[in-house]
């Protein structure tokens, strides 16, 4: 069992099946709250305490279940500082919010979207401009992982998960600082065979880490590279 502080009020929980068979449960068991998984959470809030300082006092709490493969499964549990925030939370996004992030024309091979194709004259050990990111949607995590399998050979950089609490979708950024433009590109165009690219702009990360759920900061393709 791994527990990992996200912030202040939310921790991610992960189970893999060793976790649910010692504890003789099921996933399904997790979702009609049986005595066996009450037990299974009052033990992740103690070592969250033990570990974080995370105390629930009088919060109520929200899980959000994500199944993960291997049947492993992921439990992000918030504190809700304002109860009727259960009930608001949702209704701020539309049910077409997601239609705001169009995809994107796949950039032509080797080449970033927007930037000129390098000549012959050009250096091959010219960096990539700092700052790019780019942000690919997939339908669910095992998408996700499955992209960042494939390329966490390759990619070492920063990159940040989110997830979407409407749609269940999950976003990735991810960020080409220190790579070359032919690297980046060829990262960019793998990711493009599982997920759907999601119009880049200063503001997009902003929104996504104050609307959505952060799932993994920083380190995305490598965890899920590992899972």
């Amino acid at each position: 069992m791994k527990i990992e502080k996200i912030n202040d009020n939310q921790i991610r929980c992960t189970l893999n099946s060793s976790d649910l068979t010692d504890r003789q449960l099921n996933v399904g068991e997790l979702a009609y709250g049986s005595a066996k998984a009450r037990n299974l959470f009052r033990e992740m809030m103690q070592q969250a305490f033990n570990d974080f300082g995370f105390e629930a006092e009088d919060n109520p709490l929200m899980v959000e279940a994500i199944p993960l493969s291997g049947d492993s499964i992921m439990l992000i549990i918030t504190k809700v500082q304002d109860p009727e925030e259960l009930d608001t939370r949702f209704a701020k996004f539309s049910p077409s919010s997601e239609e705001d992030f169009s995809e994107e024309e796949a950039p032509a091979p080797e080449t970033l979207e927007g930037a000129p194709a390098p000549t012959a004259s050009e250096s091959p050990e010219a960096p990539q401009a700092p700052g790019q990111t780019r942000f690919f949607r997939f339908p669910t995590l095992d998408a996700a992982t499955g992209a960042a399998q494939v390329i966490g050979d390759s990619f070492d950089g920063h990159s940040s998960l989110y997830r979407d609490p409407v749609s269940r979708g999950f976003f990735l950024a991810i960020n080409g600082q220190g790579y070359r433009t032919e690297e980046f590109s060829r990262i960019l165009n793998t990711l493009s065979e599982f997920g759907a690219r999601v119009k880049a702009n200063d503001a997009r990360e902003a929104y996504f880490r104050e609307h959505y759920d952060t799932v993994i900061d920083g380190l995305a393709v490598q965890v899920l590279k590992s899972l």
